[in-house]
């Protein structure tokens, strides 16, 4: 469930995950901090919910399309973490997603 928080509130959970988590998410060994979520791709998950309305959540792959533009392939996961690649996938445009780093906000109040 997801709930309202203050940008203190948020500032303080991310802040604190950087610096107590003992096993921090990591890309090599750069520290993962957030994920940007292009619109394409919400407008993807909300078309999967619609349709298969038990989903867990979403993984989003990166691919190349025929014109070898970067794409994001959005799949649905259950609660068990597999996927359910025998449903509808969604190829959309890669827009402004991807993680953090490289894709940050320099400028963000939550850092």
């Amino acid at each position: 469930m997801a709930n309202i928080i203050s940008l203190k509130e948020g500032r303080d959970s991310y802040q604190n995950y950087l610096t107590r988590d003992p096993n921090p998410i990591k890309i090599g060994e750069t520290v993962f901090r957030s994920y940007t979520v292009d619109k394409d791709q919400l407008t993807a998950m909300t078309n999967l919910l619609k349709d298969f309305p038990n989903l867990a959540g979403f993984r989003i792959y990166v691919g190349l399309n025929a014109g070898s533009q970067r794409v994001g392939i959005v799949v649905g996961v259950n609660a068990d973490g597999t996927e359910t690649t025998n449903q509808e996938l969604f190829s959309t445009g890669w827009g402004i997603g991807g993680p953090c780093p490289p894709i940050c906000d320099k400028g963000s109040q939550m850092i």
